[in-house]
This record gives C-alpha cells, structure tokens and sequence, in this order.
C-alpha cells in the first residue's frame, strides 16, 4: 500500500510527500502516524506541557506494520529522502550476507541512531519491540525528549551482552548516565565501536558503519557549522546520502523546505517532490573548499589513525598545555592496544620524571624539541607536530625581534613537517593542526602555524633542502 495516512493532518507539507514520493518511486508501502493507536502504547507522561507520548509513535507504527510486511524501515518525520534512487534492498542484502539478521542498524561512536532503522518481521523483532517498550517503562526522575532515543540503544545492548556473554541489563532508561554506561559495557565485554566497524553483525543486529566508503548510513544530520561544534565531518550530511535529518527544535524551517525543492505549478503529483537540491548550501556547507580534502579536528584524525593500528609507535612535538590534552586523548583511545610515546618536552628532564613516564604509559621523555634531535633511524606510525613546546632561543619574549623572529618559527615549523615526513612508516599519520590546539598563543605565533602549513601545501622546502634529491627515479615527499 501507498500513501496511507493516519489521523489525517499532514504537517508542513514537504516532509510528507518527500517520504510518500520515494515510496511510490520504490513500489514501496508508505504509512504515515501523527500518534499511536489507543491501547498500543500508553506511555503518555506529559510535562510542562509536553507531550512524550509522540516518541513513542514509531514503535506502535513498526509494530503494526511488522504484520504486514517482510521488511519495515522507519524514519523519522524531519528527515528528507536526498538520493532518491537508493534503494532500501541494498542495505538489506548486504546484511543478509550474515545469517540470521533481523534488525539493521546505523552504528556511531555515541551508539545506534533510533532515527532510522530496518527491522524484519520475525518473532524476534515482535519480542526486540517489547524489550523496547520495557526499557521505556522502568521508572526515572523526570524525562527528557531523548527518551525513546536511549530506551532502542538499551535494547539493543541488552541483546548484544545477554546473547553473546550471558549478561543482561537489569535497568536501563532515558539518562545521559546510562549512555555512557551502555558505551563502557560494549567497550568492556570487546564490542565498542571500532571492534562493531570491523565486524558489524552480532547476534541478530546488524551495526551499519555510518562513514563507511562506500554505501553510508541511512541518516545524517545537516553538514552546517552549528552540526560540525559536535560532529565530525563523515559523520554528517553528504550529497549522495540516502537522507538528511533536521536535529533543531523548529522543524518549520527554511533549509528543510528548500531541500525539498517543491516544483512549480507544472509539474504534477510526485513530479513535484522529486528533485531536491541534495547541495543546498545550508545543508551542506563542510569545511575547507568544495575541492579539497575536508580539514578535521585533532580527535578526528586521532580516531582515524587508531582505526588503522592494534600496535604502534608515536612522537608528538608540542608546548605543555597542548600536550596535555592531546596525551589524555591518545592514552584514552588507544586502551587495550600496545603504543610508545615520544615526547619532546623542549626543556631539562630529571631521571625520576623520565622513570616515572616510562613505568606508567610507555613514555619516553626528550629534552629537545626537534623531531630532528631523535636518533636516525627513529622511525614512527604518528607524528604530531604541534606549537613549539618552548619559544625558539633567539626569540625569547624579552628580546624578540618583532621583525625576524615570526618567519623563524614558520620556517622552523616547515623543518619539523619534512621531518616528520622521513620519519613516518608506509601508512602512518602525520598530523599538523592549523592553529595551536588548547593553546593561548600570540596571534602573530599561530598566523606563522597556518603560514607554514599553506607553504608545505604548496611545494616549500626547507631552508638547504635539495628538490629531488633522493636516488635517481625517487620522488621526495610533497606534503
């Protein structure tokens, strides 16, 4: 069936018909609720004038529509179909390479995104949906919108332990508290998010990985500069997606309609709804330029190395504060896999410092603050190469030559990059950020930061460097 609709009202017109449009495209059946049926579920606790039980909708529609169809895919009602030849059967048969799968899910490093899903019917979707349900009526102080949201990831963690370890959630609810738990528990047991990457099916959830490189997930939020404060960018809207979601509070918004493109009065039917602007610039506005790679935050490229090595070898060249944050993040990262760190710390070291570094988080200290200082041969899966960690010896603030001592640093900063470079293993991860991370530094210290790394990017070498000068044949690093 198409086109049904429950409970009649159609609410801000494009949502509606960009769903019943890619539907009818698909031959699909189509089913829109504005509220559960009386008596299905009665979780109606309202406060401060809110209705919660609006949450709970899509788990009254799924279950309804579990009874008539093989496959039931919900998405949420401020979503918007972008690609509109994508079809759901591609998501289904990849999972189905695994026996026994049942629900499919879009997986991230914050857990499962309840916005869109797969679910089969099967007896154990009917029982998946009670398990929901029962999450959703433990008793809590208060509730929040997010409720339902944390109730599904409940769910689907108390399958993932009880089925693969033997262990169940006795209580589980909407707080932030038990996100993080639900995270700790799967990170615990060996079933965090990069072991879900690399095999997503356990149990009878499938964990789609939402940047993956070929098909993405189901949902992504808008790619604007609001979205990328919290999110990285794969993590977020990309011309070719399936579809894009408004996370705001006002669903009545203009971004969301002009996506939609409704036609003019030409067109008829679902020719009106069929030909969104999938590179609206306010939906999609990523960093950096439109053809150039995008530029992440240190935690993204952090995260991307980490996917990469069980075991590894990392230097990291950077001023105090910096470094601090930087190591809290790498040793959190990277608990459980085996790494050795470098550190140049620019100034004197005493053997209890260097002892201590090394007997509780593999830390080798050096005194100097050049990658270039390190023994030949040193060689690395990571170079960090941050602010300097101690100003440069002639440029000490006391006496610094106003004129001379800015493009010091810039071509010092270029030496450390091509360093950095000879130093790295096929593979490895050389990151430079573009301006000082967690660092109160003098303007004119990071405008020389982004200088160097403009010049590295368009072909600078370091000051005596020979230009080809490797072996006959051999190219050197471009950057």
């Amino acid at each position: 069936h198409t086109g049904s609709v429950v409970n009649d009202t159609v609410p801000m017109e494009w949502y509606f018909k960009n769903k019943e449009c890619y539907a009818a495209r698909h031959g699909y059946g189509f089913d829109f609720r504005r509220r559960p049926p009386a008596g299905d579920v009665d979780l109606k606790v309202s406060a401060d004038g809110y209705q919660y039980e609006i949450h709970w909708i899509k788990l009254a529609a799924v279950r309804d529509a579990l009874r008539l169809h093989d496959w039931v895919f919900w998405i949420d009602y401020d979503a918007l179909f972008g690609n509109l030849s994508q079809t759901l059967e591609e998501y289904i048969d990849i999972a189905e390479r695994n026996a026994g799968i049942d629900l499919i899910v879009q997986d991230g490093p914050q857990l499962i995104c309840p916005n869109a899903f797969l679910l089969r019917s099967s007896a154990w979707s009917f029982h998946f949906l009670n398990e929901w349900e029962r999450f959703g009526r433990m008793p809590m102080h208060g509730r929040s919108k997010m409720w339902e949201l944390r109730c599904f990831n409940c769910a689907v963690v108390d399958h993932v332990l009880s089925t693969q370890v033997g262990q169940s959630l006795r209580n589980c609810g909407e707080s932030a508290s038990h996100v993080f738990l639900l995270r700790h528990l799967l990170d615990a047991y060996g079933f965090g998010h990069y072991e879900r990457s690399r095999s997503p099916a356990i149990g009878k959830v499938y964990f789609w990985n939402a940047g993956d490189k070929g098909l993405r997930g189901f949902l992504f939020n808008v790619n604007d500069a609001e979205q990328q404060r919290f999110f990285a960018q794969p993590d977020l809207y990309h011309p070719g997606d399936l579809a894009i979601h408004w996370p705001g509070t006002r669903k009545d918004n203009a971004v969301m309609r002009a996506f939609a493109n409704e036609q003019g009065p030409g067109a008829v039917g679902c020719e009106q709804w069929t030909q969104p602007i999938v590179d609206l610039e306010e939906a999609y506005a990523p960093i950096g330029a439109g053809d150039g790679p995008a530029l992440y935050a240190p935690a993204h490229v952090v995260q991307a190395f980490v996917a990469r090595f069980q075991a590894a070898e990392l230097v990291i060249r950077c001023v105090g504060t910096e470094r601090s944050w930087l190591l809290q993040m790498l040793l959190h990262v990277m608990t459980g896999k085996k790494a050795t760190f470098d550190i140049l710390m620019g100034r004197g070291l005493s053997e209890l410092e260097r002892s201590k570094a090394w007997e509780h988080s593999n830390m080798r200290l050096f005194e100097s603050a050049s990658i270039a200082s390190l023994k030949e041969g040193m060689i690395y899966d990571f170079v960090y190469v941050g602010t300097r960690p101690t100003p440069l010896p002639e440029c000490w603030e006391s006496d610094m030559d106003a004129a001379l001592c800015p493009p010091r640093y810039r071509e010092e900063l270029i030496s450390e990059i091509f360093e950095g470079f000879a130093r790295l293993r096929p593979g490895g991860v050389l990151a430079v950020p573009y301006s000082g991370c967690q660092v109160e530094a003098p303007e004119w210290w990071q405008e020389q930061q982004l200088a160097a790394i403009k010049a590295v990017m368009a072909g600078a070498r370091p000051a005596g460097a020979e230009v080809g000068g490797g072996a006959e044949g051999e190219e050197t690093p471009s950057g």
